[in-house]
Formats: structure tokens, C-alpha cells, sequence
């Protein structure tokens, strides 16, 4: 079996997050399935942070790797009322 955490690297401001909780998500006006990751931002400093989410070195038992190497930063802001 292959989980989402053998597929994403997931980190905030350099610093790997390993606790995610995965979510399957349907959008039925598009017909399409996704997921949804949820993770604690209790414990980070207000202000600007980035998480990084890339794909791992992953190959499959045929030898294939399982995606593109890709990495996508989304800048966020922590304020008091988060």
C-alpha cells in the first residue's frame, strides 16, 4: 500500500512536518476527489511563514519513481486570532 505520507514532503519555514491528518475531499459539482491535509499551526510565532509541499523520491516495485520531482511554497500569516 502507498500512503500520502510516502508520497509528500510537507514542511513550514524549512522544519518537516510529519503529524498530517489526511482527509479524502469529493467535489461532486466537478466530479472530482482530492485530499485534504490538516496540521497544528498553534505552536508557530504570528507572523509570515512558508509551507513547502514537494514530492519524494518514490518508485514504485517496477522501478518507476511515482511523480515528477515538484515543489510548491505557499507563503501564509499567523495572527492572533488563528
Amino acid at each position: 500500500s502507498i500512503f500520502f505520507s510516502d508520497l509528500w514532503a510537507i514542511s513550514i519555514d524549512g522544519v518537516n512536518v510529519d503529524s498530517i491528518q489526511w482527509y479524502p475531499t469529493w467535489n461532486s459539482s466537478i466530479y472530482n476527489i482530492g485530499i485534504t491535509g490538516v496540521l497544528r499551526i498553534d505552536t508557530l510565532s504570528l507572523g509570515e511563514h512558508y509551507l513547502q509541499v514537494s514530492c519524494k523520491d518514490y518508485v514504485v516495485s517496477d522501478g518507476h519513481d511515482l511523480c515528477e520531482k515538484c515543489t510548491v511554497t505557499i507563503p501564509f500569516w499567523r495572527d492572533m486570532y488563528n
